[in-house]
């Protein structure tokens, strides 16, 4: 009977020494979930920070070109980024310049990052990759508040910072590995008197609206002069000439890209000579030509979207057999150039230019503009513009509003085949324009030209037909960039 009646007693003892343990795990339990809480909170700012980070490092990284005017548009694309990217589910950062740092080399000492707001066009040419600290950042963002840890020990930080880097660079240019001499090495711009019409803006020796064959062409003598470039190794590691072959620059031709981290601003590539005319079918993929005759891939190297060949009557043009301005070798200075770049008139018809505007005009020279473009010419001027021995021009046709290229309808555009998807654009080799005699492999880069391709090329005659539509900057151009660290 004792032993019954002790039963409800030991019962209540133990239930409580349960509900003491009990209380004691709780206590545990809920501090453990506190710190996994904190620790969430820690990590995913970290996240934040680093998201934030690596967006403004590859924006800034896009606009570096070598010039003060770059770095300031890096800047701003940072802070874009940075604005984009909130913290802490809803917050907007505080932008600082002097979380935006440039430098020449990725692994660059302290010493060698300069601030964004402390690039100066001194110090602009020599910056190529661009390192953002979000610890720089005005009221600390990456600086998380903790609760929990701390609660359970005096001991633990009030607030653990989660600030992140991220530096980019650029890692390929949107120029192709077809390289020529600048015309005029000397006059990135000038003007060239057209008597009544006006003066004429000449780009290191191009006239835009002008077709060219790029293959036979010399300002330092009377043989064609041209160049691939090396579109994997560049100045500051070493040369290997293989990769000059026309087997390694296959898949380069195909894209119109090259490794280069930058093309101008100072720039030099490894070239050699010639360029390969064997390439002429990885050119004329843009063209939409078969593409079982190259290794070109439609999927990322297709036709553009408008492959007419403006050869043969479909612009104000001769023949077939005359698509480009015919060449013409000088005296004193012995140059090969086209018939269109002599000062005086040495064409003897009207089939002597070639393709004419058919996808830049002719413009006037205005030395008030940085870029020295001025109005455009109208086609009457072309008596003045495109003179032929006895007098006159080629001929001209009153509709000249929308240029070929960029018209819709026949005879000027052509779809591509209906299994491939049209590219904008693709038609647009970007050239860049060398300071010629070049010694050895290394050539320096004057700017960039940007040709129109307006036929197909060919092997042989080794040819490249492209109209000239001026200069381009680095800038404009589409680059890949990629994070280092």
């Amino acid at each position: 009977m004792n032993s019954v009646a002790r039963a409800p007693y030991r019962a209540r003892r133990e239930g409580g020494a349960i509900a003491v343990v009990f209380g004691l795990m709780l206590v545990a339990v809920i501090g453990f979930v506190g710190i996994a809480l904190d620790l969430a909170h820690v990590y995913a700012r970290r996240t934040e920070m680093q998201n934030l980070a690596d967006a403004a490092a590859l924006a800034a990284a896009r606009e570096l070109d070598g010039t003060s005017v770059g770095a300031a548009a890096a800047a701003l694309k940072a802070s874009e980024a940075a604005a984009g990217n909130l913290y802490s589910f809803s917050q907007t950062v505080i932008w600082q310049a002097d979380a935006l740092s440039f430098a020449a080399s990725v692994d660059a000492p302290e010493s060698g990052w300069i601030a964004s707001d402390a690039v100066t066009p001194a110090n602009a040419a020599a910056l190529r990759y661009a390192r953002v600290d979000t610890t720089r950042l005005a009221g600390e963002p990456g600086s998380v508040d903790v609760i929990f840890m701390n609660v359970m020990s005096a001991a633990m930080p009030s607030k653990i910072p989660t600030g992140a880097r991220a530096t980019a660079g650029r890692i390929a240019s949107q120029a192709g590995p077809l390289a020529v001499c600048a015309l005029d090495p000397g006059n990135r711009l000038r003007g060239q008197s057209r008597g009544a019409a006006g003066t004429e803006l000449i780009e290191y020796g191009f006239r835009r609206g002008v077709n060219y064959n790029l293959l036979n062409l010399n300002p330092t003598g009377a043989a064609p002069l041209n160049f691939v470039v090396n579109p994997v190794d560049f100045p500051g590691r070493p040369n290997d000439p293989a990769n000059t072959s026309a087997a390694a620059v296959r898949p380069y031709a195909c894209t119109g890209i090259i490794h280069a981290a930058r093309v101008t601003g100072n720039a030099t590539l490894y070239v050699a000579q010639p360029f390969p005319a064997a390439l002429a079918a990885e050119l004329n993929t843009r063209m939409g030509n078969d593409p079982a005759v190259s290794i070109c891939s439609p999927v990322y190297a297709g036709p553009d979207k408008n492959i007419r060949s403006f050869a043969g009557g479909a612009w104000m043009s001769p023949a077939a057999s005359q698509v480009s301005a015919t060449s013409h070798v000088t005296s004193a200075p012995t140059t090969l150039v086209s018939v269109a770049d002599t000062a005086a008139a040495t064409a003897a018809a009207n089939s002597d230019y070639g393709v004419l505007w058919s996808f830049s005009k002719a413009v006037r020279y205005d030395a008030g503009n940085a870029d020295g473009v001025g109005a455009n010419f109208h086609v009457n001027d072309w008596p003045l513009l495109y003179p032929v021995t006895g007098g006159g021009g080629p001929p001209v046709s009153s509709n000249e509003t929308i240029l070929p290229y960029f018209r819709l309808g026949a005879p000027y555009f052509q779809a591509p085949p209906s299994t491939m998807a049209g590219m904008r654009a693709r038609r647009v080799l970007n050239v860049p324009l060398l300071s010629c005699p070049v010694a050895g492999a290394t050539a320096s880069v004057l700017g960039i030209g940007q040709f129109l391709m307006t036929a197909p090329a060919t092997a042989t005659p080794a040819a490249v037909y492209a109209e000239f539509g001026g200069l381009v900057s680095e800038n404009a151009l589409a680059a890949s960039v990629a994070l280092f660290k």
